[in-house]
């Protein structure tokens, strides 16, 4: 049974391999050297996410988020892409940065992922961490942000906390939300 995931799961990989648009960037070791190439596929499922990354001669290469800090490139509309490789839920996975702070950090998760749990279909979530350094990663999505969000900043800013659901400060408005809270956060060291 074991093989015939594997199987499913590299049928899958290929054909998304072969649909991909390859973006020139970069791969970040956990030196932090950069080896540049192209990015060519990134593939997510229940079980984590994988990398096609082809070097400057030509090989490729299928890397695990575990053995690389992370990776860049430039998409089509020619903005720089991020990812990290965190690990969450048990496994490691490629997260976009969408916003880094001193005090809180959102990163954004694959929308589409392969699930066994749905029959081997591709499924599409849209998911947010929330990275408080010193503490756990906390996933947001659209149904369930208003109450972890809450709670993640309500320790430390309750009037941000009171705010969250209301206008201005809704699920599409997260990034405005920690910079919020980045602000604040540094007041506070000013005023102490």
């Amino acid at each position: 049974m074991k093989r015939l995931y594997i199987l499913i799961i590299g049928l899958l990989f290929f054909h998304t391999s072969t649909h991909a648009e390859d973006y020139q960037g970069y791969i970040i070791t956990h030196s932090g050297i950069r080896l540049t190439g192209k990015i060519s596929t990134i593939f997510h499922s229940d079980f984590g996410s994988e990398l096609t990354f082809i070097n400057d001669f030509g090989t490729s290469y299928q890397i695990h988020p575990a053995l690389i800090r992370g990776f860049a490139f430039r998409n089509e509309d020619e903005n720089n892409i991020l990812y990290e490789s965190r690990f969450t839920k048990g496994s490691w996975i490629f997260l976009e940065v969408i916003y880094r702070g001193k005090d809180m950090s959102l990163y954004k998760a694959p929308e589409e992922r392969v699930s066994i749990a749905h029959g081997f279909n591709t499924i599409e979530l849209e998911e947010y961490w929330v990275d408080v350094p010193g503490g756990n990663m906390t996933p947001l999505t659209r149904f369930r942000y208003k109450r972890r969000f809450r709670r993640l900043v309500k320790k430390s800013e309750p009037e941000l906390a009171r705010k969250i659901g209301k206008p201005g400060y809704r699920f599409k408005d997260l990034v405005k939300i920690i910079e919020e809270f980045n602000r604040l956060q540094q007041k506070q060291l000013y005023n102490l």
